[in-house]
């Protein structure tokens, strides 16, 4: 169990969603098999799915805050079907 923030904005397209993630910095982060597209970056996963764009950000760091903030990440997809 981890503390984290989560921010969801939908865009008027999911052109917008794609804009603003591929305006972030891939530096220092690994892709996740999520949503349309997604990246952790340690403490903090972004993706995106048609035209929303999750943040998550995990508010510990430790070794269970990425696994976390993935199995989180799922959740949030699936409820924006």
């Amino acid at each position: 169990r981890i503390d984290a923030a989560i921010d969801v904005h939908v865009m008027s397209s999911p052109a917008g969603a794609r804009r603003i993630m591929d305006s972030e910095s891939t530096s220092g982060s690994h892709t996740i098999a999520l949503g349309d597209a997604c990246r952790l970056y340690g403490q903090v996963l972004t993706f995106r799915k048609n035209a929303f764009f999750v943040r998550l950000v995990g508010l510990q760091d430790a070794p269970q805050t990425e696994p976390a903030l993935i199995e989180l990440a799922r959740g949030v997809e699936q409820k924006l079907n």
